[in-house]
């Protein structure tokens, strides 16, 4: 593996740990909508160190989940468990950032928590 790849995929990896650290701050002082958004953020740059590792861009979050899931999961490079927890995930996500009353519960927040 080239030198720059690897520094990519080291500052993917990075910025994965700060988001659970932060999504783990926020769940411990009760703000659960920004514990999924950065729970959600933490799996998508670790997806995007998987995909990197294995040749592809980085793309938008929108479209990691069904990329992740045809490029890694379905080559058999990771388990299908993975992806179950990356799309629960994404789902509580998108219903934070768009849903105008995507008030999330205590529980989806820890679940997010808990699959990142």
């Amino acid at each position: 593996m080239n030198p720059e790849l690897q520094q990519l995929i080291k500052k993917s990896l990075r910025r994965a740990y700060t988001s659970l650290k932060e999504s783990e701050h926020l769940f411990n002082h009760g703000y659960f909508n920004g514990t999924v958004s950065r729970a959600y953020i933490s799996m998508f740059h670790s997806a995007a160190a998987v995909l990197q590792k294995e040749g592809y861009k980085v793309l938008k979050p929108s479209a990691l989940v069904s990329f992740f899931e045809r490029q890694i999961v379905k080559q058999g490079l990771i388990e299908q468990k993975y992806q179950a927890l990356l799309n629960s995930t994404y789902e509580n996500y998108r219903q934070v950032e768009f849903d105008a009353e995507g008030a999330i519960s205590l529980e989806q927040a820890q679940q997010s928590l808990n699959n990142a």
